[in-house]
């Protein structure tokens, strides 16, 4: 078993420097089909990590009735930490609603004067444990004597939620169709060095030689033309990548927008899929490959 493993693995070297050109193509090939499955990779990591942002940053608001003083809505703050799913409650006097207002309305002069005279109310600022309480965090709030109303914007984010569920498939499945052309293509391509050994697969079945023992070079052969392929299709994308997180830190750092994945989780997903699946891809590209030699 030892030394027919040692054949396989010397054949297949063999082939590999033998056919310089047709490897080329091969891996070349490969390096295009892995970088787009690496664009479709980035696309469904991104999606999913800007969603955790936008989850973690979601706050419901509860209005204090405008009767109520500081003192009394202060008293209310234990009924609201108390409801199941609320990671925290945040009180917001009136200044910090008004200073707020104005700081979105970008320091606009038609808030001036009130500061004496304040018509807002005191709330409270909630973040849940998970989204998903939303609803019933929102009707408990509304039942304690005191809050006057409930605000959120889970339509929102469940509009985000839904179109990232949907953007997550269509790049799931950009892969996979990615996956399945570089199976045809390497296929292809490895036909071409099986053409110009079909007299010696005719020679090797004329003496005995099982398909097992014909096919096992073969595939390892297609398994190391996709070991090549993934790894350098990883400095491209890492690279890549990189610069895009780069400028993307530096335009988008400055309007307070969401970040990117990291450079080092998207990095470690590369380099694991490009060599798994440039492994894969080239041994079954291999194997459906040579099946046609194999019936002769």
């Amino acid at each position: 078993m030892l030394q027919a493993f040692k054949y396989y693995i010397s054949q297949a070297f063999s082939s590999v420097f033998r056919n310089k050109l047709m490897v080329i193509i091969s891996v070349s090939t490969l390096i295009f089909c892995m970088l787009l499955l690496g664009l479709a990779i980035a696309f469904g990591v991104n999606l999913g990590y800007i969603s955790n942002q936008l989850e973690s940053q979601f706050e419901i608001h509860a209005f204090v009735d405008l009767s109520y003083t500081e003192e009394a809505a202060r008293a209310l703050e234990p009924s609201v930490q108390g409801i199941v799913g609320i990671a925290d409650a945040k009180f917001c006097t009136k200044e910090e609603a008004l200073a707020s207002l104005q700081e979105m309305l970008d320091h606009s002069n038609a808030l001036a004067g009130l500061e004496e005279d304040n018509p807002l109310q005191f709330s409270y600022k909630i973040t849940l444990k998970n989204i998903r309480d939303a609803g019933s965090v929102e009707t408990a709030l509304a039942a304690i004597p005191g809050i006057e109303s409930v605000s959120n914007r889970t339509d929102i984010l469940g509009g985000i939620s839904t179109f990232t569920s949907i953007a997550r498939n269509i790049s799931i499945f950009g892969m996979i169709i990615f996956a399945f052309i570089a199976v045809f293509i390497i296929s292809n391509t490895i036909k071409l060095t099986l053409m110009a050994r079909k007299k010696e697969i005719e020679i090797m079945k004329s003496v005995g030689a099982t398909n097992a023992f014909i096919r096992s070079p073969f595939i390892i052969e297609g398994g190391i033309v996709g070991l090549i392929g993934g790894v350098i299709s990883f400095i491209p994308a890492y690279f890549g990548y990189s610069s895009v997180v780069a400028w993307w830190q530096g335009w988008a750092g400055s309007f307070g927008m969401f970040d990117l994945a990291p450079v080092s989780q998207l990095s470690s997903i590369f380099l694991s899929v490009f060599i798994i699946a440039g492994i894969a891809i080239g041994a079954l590209g291999s194997m459906l490959s040579v099946r046609k030699y194999l019936e002769i």
